[in-house]
């Protein structure tokens, strides 16, 4: 699910004739000095005793050391998360802080506070329709699904058992023996998504990770499934990014039929239309115009529609 954000002001068109704002904005995404919110875009977990287990669609993620009843003794749980980031910031900006917030909703018998660890994944990975339900060792892999052993199941192995990763933390935070929401910040965390924004192509997201030194630590967190949509994974970013020209509607007329408008702009843009003002889709129905001249947007005679104009080449509404 992507983020909430303001779509830039839109022109009405259709049968009442009606017209919206003036000003439209030159980017889709959001606007300068900006906090965003996003979910999860995939999640995971890998069992170390469960080589071929996995919970692609289960509610939780599970991650840290587990009990005596395991073999070996005290396996590992690790979690893997991902978020969208170039999808909801635009390109760019400049990354102020991030903040990655997971809700523990289950804790190992006797486990006290124990630190759990995000690393960044070098390597990309599988979410499939495994669903383990509350069990905390997961359900035979589906296609595509990542498990201890290969990042997509029946695809493809990590190089590294249990995951490619970077060895340098990117945040720590101590997770207590009582259920909640803990937050991982951190800047080698807000470099990561800076690096996520800035080259999409290596966002993989990060594993997650318990005390491995320590025994029966292992808590499962909400996963982007859980019913419960305060507790699922967020992660809060703050950006910053330049003022963009401006778009502005100069003049709008009824003409031979169809409703024309004309604008300037700093460069040609883009004509998205949507019936609802929520979903403009990915194609542009005009593309490339060019400033200061008349717009066919929509006959007169067809459905009310909405309007949105952006840069060429820029982020889709």
């Amino acid at each position: 699910m992507k983020a909430k954000r303001i779509e830039p002001q839109a022109v009405r068109s259709g049968r009442s004739l009606a017209v919206g704002l003036i000003m439209l904005g030159a980017t889709a995404v959001a606007p300068a000095g900006t906090t965003v919110v996003l979910e999860a875009s995939k999640d995971n977990s890998i069992f170390e005793d469960f080589e071929d287990n996995s919970n692609g669609m289960g509610d939780r993620i599970y991650a840290g050391v587990a009990g005596l009843n395991t073999v070996p003794i005290g396996a590992f749980r690790r979690g893997l998360v991902a978020f969208d980031v170039a999808g909801n910031i635009p390109a760019g900006a400049a990354i102020v802080s991030a903040k990655l917030s997971l809700t523990s909703v289950q804790t190992a018998p006797d486990s006290g506070a124990t630190d759990f660890f995000l690393h960044r994944l070098s390597a990309n990975w599988g979410e499939g329709a495994s669903d383990s339900g509350p069990s905390g060792k997961g359900v035979a892999a589906a296609p595509g699904d990542a498990t201890w052993t290969q990042n997509f199941f029946g695809t493809s192995p990590w190089t590294t058992n249990g995951g490619d990763f970077l060895a340098v933390k990117s945040a720590t935070a101590t997770v207590g023996a009582a259920n909640g929401t803990y937050d991982w910040t951190g800047a080698q965390l807000t470099a990561d998504v800076q690096d996520f924004l800035d080259n999409p192509g290596t966002n993989f997201g990060w594993i997650l990770s318990g005390d491995e030194g320590g025994l029966q630590n292992a808590r499962a967190f909400a996963s982007q499934q859980f019913a419960t949509v305060a507790s699922r994974p967020k992660l809060t970013v703050e950006f910053t990014s330049s003022d963009p020209e401006p778009i502005v509607i100069t003049g709008v007329r009824i003409e031979a039929g169809n409703f024309l408008a004309t604008f300037t702009a700093e460069g040609n843009v883009d004509a998205y239309r949507s019936t609802d003002l929520q979903d403009f889709g990915a194609a542009p129905v005009a593309s490339d115009l060019a400033p200061g001249t008349d717009v066919v947007l929509e006959a007169v005679s067809l459905p009310e529609a909405f309007y949105v104009l952006v840069p060429t080449g820029g982020p889709a509404p």
